[in-house]
Parts: C-alpha cells; sequence; structure tokens
C-alpha cells in the first residue's frame, strides 16, 4: 500500500507466524518506531542470526538503511520491546561500532540509535530520517489465556501460569477448588479474565510544537499502551522515552515538552552592536539577530542571521568597516598638504593649496563625513589676473626703456659724424 511495503512471512509453525514490514518514507527513529507501534507491532530487534538472514535476503535487493529496535537506555544497549539488554553474544555490531561519532559542528548530539547499515549495526544520532523496519509478532495479548506469551523464532510458547497447562495455558482445574487455610480465615483462590485497565488519556496533551501518537491492541490508554512523542523541525523533546500506562493507572513518567534547538553565542564586532530576538530565546531556534555599526561605519553584509534547525546561523557574523569617498575629479595644479585625495575615510580631512601663479578657489580643506560624502565640493586652481592699473605701469615702462634705447643709439651715431651735424636731444 501507500505507507508500506509488505516483505514475507518468517518461517511458520503451527499457524504461527512473524511478517515484516518497512516504510516507504524516511523519519527519525522516535517516529520510525511510532508508526511500528500504531500499524505493525515494533521495530525489529534481530534476535538472533537466522532472523538477521532472512531479513537480509528479503532486503538486499532493495537497499537502504533502517532503523531498528535497539536503543541506549540508561548508559546501555536495550531491545525495546522487551527492554532486555543486548548482550555480546547476540549483537550484530559493524567494524569499530558501536563509536558514538561526535560531530565537531555539532557535539551535542549523542548517537544513541541504532541502523541496519550494510547488514550491520551502527549506533546513530536519533534524529536522523531512515526508514522503519517493522516486526509483527506471533504473541497477542490474549495468545496464552492463563500464562506469560514468550516469543521464539519462530512462533512463541506459553509460559503457563501454576495449576494450568495446554498450548495456550487453556487447561486448569476449577479455579474455585483452591482453598487456602491460615489460622482461622479460609481465603477463596481463584482466577478471572478481566480487561485491561486504563490510564486516564487526559493527561496526554500535545506539546507546544509537537504531536502525541498512542497505539494499543485493547485501546489508546490501555494498560501497557505506549505514547510517543515528536517535535517539528528546530526543537527537540527534553525526553525521548515514550509514555506506559502501568498497571496503576498511572503514566510512567510525565509528558516531555519540545524544547527549542540552540545555536552558539554570538557576539559584537568592533565598532558595532548585536541585537537577537526570538520566541525561544536569543540564540535559538528561528530567532534572528541584527548588527549595526557606529556612526561613520558600515555593515559588510546587512542580512540579519538566523538560527536554523542544525543548530547552526544562517552565515558567518558580518564586520563593521569605514566609510570612505574616492575623490573622482581632481583639481589641475592641486596640491594636497595632509592625507591622499585618492581616497578618505571618515573623520579624515584634506587640506589643498595651488602651485605659484595659480590661487585656491573654493574650499581650503575638505572632510568625509559618516555617511560617505564628502562635506564641500572639490576647490579648483585658476590662474592670476592682472589689474588694469598694474597692467598700465607695465605697458608704460616698455614703451620708456624702449624710447630711451632709441636716443642712445642716435648719440652714438653722431659722434661718428661732423660736429656740425651733432642734434641734442633733450
Amino acid at each position: 500500500n501507500v505507507e508500506s511495503q509488505f516483505l514475507n512471512v518468517l518461517l511458520c509453525m503451527q499457524a504461527e507466524c512473524w511478517s515484516y514490514r518497512y516504510s516507504d518514507e524516511t523519519m527519525t527513529w522516535d517516529q520510525a518506531r511510532a508508526w511500528c507501534r500504531a500499524y505493525h507491532g515494533d521495530l525489529v530487534t534481530m534476535k538472533n542470526q537466522e532472523e538477521i538472514d532472512h531479513l537480509k535476503t528479503l532486503l538486499v535487493p532493495r537497499g537502504g538503511r533502517y532503523w531498528i529496535g535497539i536503543r541506549k537506555i540508561d548508559n546501555n544497549w536495550k531491545r525495546v520491546d522487551t527492554n532486555e539488554p543486548v548482550t555480546n553474544e547476540d549483537t550484530n555490531w559493524g567494524r569499530r561500532e558501536p563509536n558514538n561519532y561526535r560531530d565537531p559542528s555539532n557535539p551535542n548530539r549523542k548517537e544513541d540509535c541504532v541502523e541496519w547499515l550494510y547488514w550491520k549495526w551502527n549506533d546513530l544520532w536519533c534524529g536522523s530520517n531512515h526508514y522503519a523496519l517493522c516486526y509483527t509478532a506471533s504473541c497477542q495479548r490474549h495468545s496464552c489465556v492463563h500464562g506469560e506469551c514468550v516469543e521464539t523464532v519462530p512462533g512463541h510458547r506459553c509460559q503457563c501460569t501454576e495449576g494450568f497447562d495446554g498450548d495456550k495455558c487453556q487447561h486448569g482445574k476449577n479455579p474455585f477448588s483452591y482453598w487456602a487455610k491460615k489460622k482461622t480465615e479460609t481465603v477463596i483462590i481463584s482466577m478471572f479474565v478481566v480487561s485491561a485497565v486504563e490510564c486516564d488519556g487526559s493527561e496526554l496533551t500535545s506539546p507546544p510544537k509537537g504531536s502525541v501518537s498512542c497505539a494499543d491492541m485493547d485501546g489508546n490508554f490501555a494498560f501497557d499502551s505506549l505514547c510517543h512523542y515528536s517535535c517539528e523541525v528546530g526543537y527537540e523533546l527534553s525526553d525521548p522515552e515514550p509514555l506506559r500506562c502501568t498497571a496503576t493507572r498511572n503514566w510512567s513518567h510525565p509528558p516531555p515538552t519540545c524544547e527549542a534547538v540552540e545555536c552558539s553565542e554570538l557576539t559584537s564586532p568592533p565598532k558595532g552592536d548585536i541585537s537577537c530576538t526570538g520566541m525561544d530565546g536569543d540564540f535559538a531556534f528561528d530567532s534572528l539577530c541584527r548588527y549595526s555599526c557606529e556612526e561613520g561605519y558600515e555593515l559588510s553584509d546587512p542580512e540579519p542571521l538566523r538560527c536554523t534547525a542544525t543548530r547552526n546561523w544562517s552565515h558567518p557574523p558580518p564586520t563593521c568597516e569605514g566609510s570612505w569617498k574616492v575623490l573622482e575629479k581632481k583639481p589641475i595644479k592641486l596640491y594636497f598638504l595632509h592625507g591622499s585625495a585618492d581616497f578618505l575615510f571618515y573623520g579624515n580631512n584634506c587640506t589643498f593649496s595651488c602651485q605659484d601663479g595659480f590661487e585656491l578657489q573654493g574650499v581650503v580643506s575638505m572632510a568625509c563625513t559618516h555617511s560617505g560624502e564628502w562635506n564641500a565640493a572639490p576647490p579648483t586652481c585658476e590662474g592670476v589676473k592682472l589689474s588694469a592699473i598694474v597692467a598700465g605701469a607695465t605697458i608704460g615702462g616698455v614703451v620708456a626703456l624702449s624710447a630711451l634705447s632709441l636716443l642712445v643709439w642716435i648719440l652714438r651715431r653722431r659722434r661718428r659724424e661732423p660736429a656740425d651735424d651733432l642734434v641734442i636731444m633733450t
């Protein structure tokens, strides 16, 4: 069907069989177990080599990675369907497993769950997504009328209560025929088959950012039923253990909560500040951190940082860089007395002067403002213009000098001529 694929029945004995199913979609370990218990029994725990070999034969053509019902509980590896510890004799670990590998980027992740990878066990973070591998056991709640059902591969056997026998512990003496006397009291010992006790289902509410799923043959809240909790992306359970309905009509422990994952703490950059906000905390999942810079500085990246479900920030933190301005058109014949006019950072000044024969037109100095703009227009250097009086005096001097030169020339000519030709010029 759409939800799963039927694998095959294992070996059958006296019409008692085990069957297996796997999911078509990947999911976390907790979701995989809840899916198995809701529809197909529980996650496979692989109790012996015969079962392992059979599953390999069925799954080799398909391949893939599968969650199985082995989990670390109280620092010990246990089969979750029976809560029995895994012994060295019945393990199927891969080489150098379990290693509890810690990802450097997420050192808080523990590898407390087990997947079936390349037909070997591999410890893994429970939040990874893989296929669910389920089994339906031959033991049912009423397989043994007066006794305990013990799973075997294949089938099951009944461990009968004292006074009963038969393959289903269905044969026994009249329950009212047992009499026990103690002093003067007479106690009638009898056996009754009663319906399972139930726990209060109203105590199981879905936590914020999470959900709960319960499944059991005798009802969702009957004795020995399990309720599994799961959280939305970006949140994790405060306690991953499912709740179990006990014989005292109480749940095994209080319901868990869904807590937001957290990213590493951020600090303010030099010449800047940071402000973080989030529904579950400043550095929790989906929180935003916005940066700002002091006057005269700009962010290298204005986009805010977001804490993601992988416990990483969306991108590296920005830095605060000084504002600067390029002097695109330099004045001709202009000297820069202080600094360089190629570019100026916020707070810097540039003082100007002109070469000899040129006069400065405009401001003497310019400064780069916090917005990265000049505080004034660049100056220019223009040639010095002579006044009319100075120009007239200059022309008159040139004329007088020319006349004097002419007079000297004439006198020299007269000296060479007879005296009667001398002309005296006054």
